[in-house]
């Protein structure tokens, strides 16, 4: 029998000591990354931020269909040693007051002329109380940029300049939300089928909305359908 206790951290194998480990990697993180190959801050390249840019990529060419009205936006902070740092750039977030429209005039003032060696600077002067109020988006797709040309100056990806402790980690299947009850069991048997440990459900939307009973039934319902012994997580 499964112990209900068992964690999304446990699962994902986070240990204490390495969040101990990745807080103090955060407070310096071009240091980190220069320690990671036997190196010194002053060795990495020239990491002076000189420009940043957004690209816009036609989803439609791709796929033949249309996805974010056809487009999808990568954020793009480039250095003097023509390191790119990149991450995803939606224009809204389902929290109805995050948005990135504006990212870009916001990132060039805040970037440009600065250093990746000053990475904390760049991303920490948002107010904590407004964090959830739009300002947090514009400063992940900063952090995220950076943190990306930190690993591409050192030549390593960013999850060992963050001190890991392990190479692998298992990968849980996640459902979309869908409307029925019979969609759910179909689509946790068929994870099962492909090797998946775990299963995480998204609540069912019928028509757009909730309903916290239909919820219940859901998870009552993948639970037999998957047996007791198989890991299920739920976000809601």
């Amino acid at each position: 029998m499964l112990d209900r206790s068992f964690s999304r951290r446990q699962f994902l194998g986070t240990s204490a000591l390495g969040a101990l480990a990745g807080a103090k990697v955060l407070t310096n993180p071009a240091r980190a990354a220069a320690e990671t190959v036997g190196a010194k801050p002053v060795d990495l390249p020239d990491l002076t931020i000189t420009e940043v840019k957004v690209i816009v990529l036609d989803r439609t060419r791709i796929s033949g269909g249309p996805t974010n009205r056809g487009y999808t936006q990568i954020a793009s902070i480039v250095t003097n040693s023509g390191i790119e740092g990149n991450y995803t750039l939606a224009n809204r977030y389902w929290h109805p007051n995050w948005s990135n429209q504006g990212w870009l005039e916001f990132a060039k003032t805040a970037c440009v002329g600065k250093s990746v060696l000053d990475l904390p600077a760049l991303t920490s002067q948002w107010v904590p109380e407004m964090r959830r109020r739009g300002q947090s988006s514009y400063a992940s797709a900063i952090d995220n940029c950076l943190w990306d040309i930190l690993g591409k100056a050192v030549g390593l990806p960013v999850y060992r300049i963050l001190g890991a402790y392990r190479n692998r980690v298992l990968a849980y299947a996640s459902s979309q939300h869908h409307a029925t009850i019979e969609q759910f069991v179909q689509e946790v048997q068929k994870c099962q089928a492909e090797g998946f440990k775990a299963y995480k459900i998204h609540p069912p939307s019928p028509r757009g909305g909730h309903d916290y009973k239909l919820d219940i039934e859901v998870c009552r319902a993948v639970r037999k359908a998957a047996g007791d012994d198989f890991i299920l997580l739920h976000d809601p």
